[in-house]
């Protein structure tokens, strides 16, 4: 259900264009989101060792969880900052700061968290199918979050990936239980 939030960042670009061009041109805005954007990316990459080195230690289900609680504040600052109409860039980039964050997370933890569920004999497979469930939910949670922010407005859109990764959050932590 979590991954039914996880709309691709590239709408973060456009949120990002959007609140900025009044304070500034919109040349100028769209070459802003492109660099936070290479700063979300730059924070994936940083962020993946040190998530995988904490969860050897306290294990890796619960960093995945709160990887996607992450997931659904990114949504949420995106979603206040069209609310209250604020094109900060202090409060765009913490959006993207904590979008990098949650992707290195999620990335770096759910093959793990996977292999821990499934039987040996069965990886292989498991893996490809985790792959496509990914893929196609990413690709439907976009395309609805897209359409919603499209025909109504992108504070109902982001506010409906909110609540699918909150749904999906609960859900994980309940698989610690």
């Amino acid at each position: 259900m979590s991954g039914l939030g996880n709309f691709s960042h590239s709408l973060l670009i456009l949120a990002a264009t959007h609140l900025l061009a009044p304070s500034i041109d919109i040349m100028h805005a769209t070459q802003v989101a492109g660099l936070l954007y290479v700063g979300r990316n730059a924070v994936q990459v940083l962020a993946s060792y040190p998530v995988s080195a904490w969860a050897d230690r306290i294990g890796p289900l619960p960093l995945w969880v709160a990887g996607y609680a992450l997931g659904a504040a990114t949504a949420v600052l995106a979603a206040l900052a069209f609310c209250l109409g604020i094109g900060s860039l202090p409060l765009l980039a913490t959006s993207f700061v904590a979008a990098g964050l949650y992707v290195a997370m999620q990335e770096a933890l759910e093959s793990t968290v996977a292999a821990g569920m499934i039987e040996p004999q069965a990886l292989t497979m498991s893996y490809g199918a985790l792959g496509t469930v990914d893929g196609s939910a990413k690709f439907l949670s976009s395309a609805v979050v897209g359409t919603v922010w499209t025909m109504t407005s992108p504070v109902l859109g982001l506010g409906l990936a909110v609540v699918l990764m909150l749904t999906g959050t609960v859900a994980l932590g309940r698989l610690n239980r």
